[in-house]
Order: structure tokens, then C-alpha cells, then sequence
């Protein structure tokens, strides 16, 4: 039994070459195509594809929206999100949301063709350059959720003045010590807070609630 596709992507380029890659599978049947989120959904109400190969990034789009609409509108048609690998956040959004795969348009392209199957049958599925991506941001949540509980009374007050926007010669004058000892703090937060940056860290200060408002 042949699985019929839709193929909704803003770049012609994009969707030809997937149209002639998909089109080569013996099982599939790739039976239109679309630009964007507006003609997606009529193509789906005129064509009825049992799976729709969907990129969030498309100018009309928005991802709770698109995908909200394809589970409320047309629940039997299957979504897999194929996209370039982006936040964390739009990916557990989407999962969230209802959508039933997530291919990252950097993976090999039998990763979409096997998403395209499972899918199909009703399964879920998950490129694994995203599970890895994901697994890697829980791991770093976590060592620094456990890290942060090290940072000291001294620290979590030059992360405050850090967060401000201070540097470190005007944080060294506010705090009444030397600027190297500043130096070695920040580079003590950075650290424990495993970041590179103290934008990074202000962010991930903020996320773990070392700032006071």
C-alpha cells in the first residue's frame, strides 16, 4: 500500500529534490506540493495525503499554529517536521504539540524516508541528531543545576553586577576588591555555570534562578 506525501516548503529547490527523492521509494506517492502554511491546508482538503512533510521555518509560519491546526483540522493526516535543527525549546514545542516526527533537513535522507513509514503507521519518530541534541541539553541542564548549588555568596554577588551590565573594573569599585579577584570569580561562575560567555551565563542565570529581581 502506498503512503501519499505532501511536500510543504517555501524553497522550490527543497521541495523538487524531495519530490524526486521520495518519489523514487516504491511505497511512496508523493502527490503535491506547497509553499506555505495557507496552501498547505487547502492541498490537504482537495489531495487527503496520509503524511505531510512540513518545515516550521517558512515565512507564513508559526509553529504552534501550523501544528495545532493539522492536529485539530485533519487528525488523520500524519506530520513530520522536517527543518534545519533549531532551538531546543521549538522542538519539545512541537512534540508538545502533537506533531508525530522531527527530521533534521542535515540528516541523511533515509532518516526521512524511515519517518515517513513509522509515521504512517501510527508510530512517532525522532531523527537522532535530534535525540542526541536533546539528550546533550538535559546532561548540561542537570550538571548545572548541581553546579550551581557551589557558587558562592561572593559569586552569586558579581553574577548580579554581571547581569547589570557592570565590568569588571566598576564591579571590583561597587564590591571594594581587587579587579583580578574579580577576574578569578567570573571565571569561577563561568565555569560552574559551564558557559563561555557572560551574556551566557546572565542567561543561564536567570533560567536557574540565581538572579533576584
Amino acid at each position: 500500500m502506498e503512503i501519499s506525501i505532501l511536500i510543504v516548503d517555501d524553497h522550490p529547490i527543497v521541495r523538487y529534490g524531495l519530490w524526486k527523492l521520495l518519489s523514487s521509494e516504491p511505497d511512496f506517492q508523493v502527490i503535491g506540493d506547497a509553499e506555505n502554511c495557507t496552501e498547505c491546508c487547502e492541498k490537504i482538503q482537495t489531495l487527503s495525503p496520509d503524511v505531510v512533510i512540513l518545515d516550521l521555518e517558512m515565512n507564513d509560519s508559526n509553529q504552534n499554529v501550523v501544528i495545532t491546526s493539522l492536529r485539530n483540522l485533519y487528525p488523520k493526516v500524519k506530520s513530520v517536521v522536517y527543518t534545519e535543527l533549531t532551538k531546543d525549546w521549538m522542538v519539545t514545542e512541537a512534540i508538545k504539540l502533537g506533531v508525530h516526527g522531527y527530521v533534521d533537513k542535515s540528516s541523511n535522507i533515509n532518516n526521512l524516508k524511515t519517518a515517513v513509514r513509522i509515521v504512517s503507521r501510527g508510530e512517532r519518530y525522532l531523527d537522532p541528531a535530534v535525540v542526541s541534541k536533546l539528550m546533550q541539553t538535559i546532561e548540561l541542564t542537570e550538571k548545572r543545576q548541581l553546579q550551581h548549588c557551589t557558587i558562592t555568596e561572593r559569586e552569586l554577588e558579581i553574577l548580579q553586577l554581571i547581569a547589570k551590565g557592570y565590568r569588571n573594573k566598576t564591579i571590583a569599585k561597587l564590591l571594594f576588591i581587587a579587579e583580578c579577584t574579580v577576574k578569578f570569580h567570573v571565571s569561577s561562575i563561568l565555569t560552574k555555570l559551564s558557559v563561555s560567555s557572560r551574556i551566557e551565563a546572565t542567561l543561564v542565570a536567570k533560567e536557574l534562578g540565581l538572579l533576584q529581581d
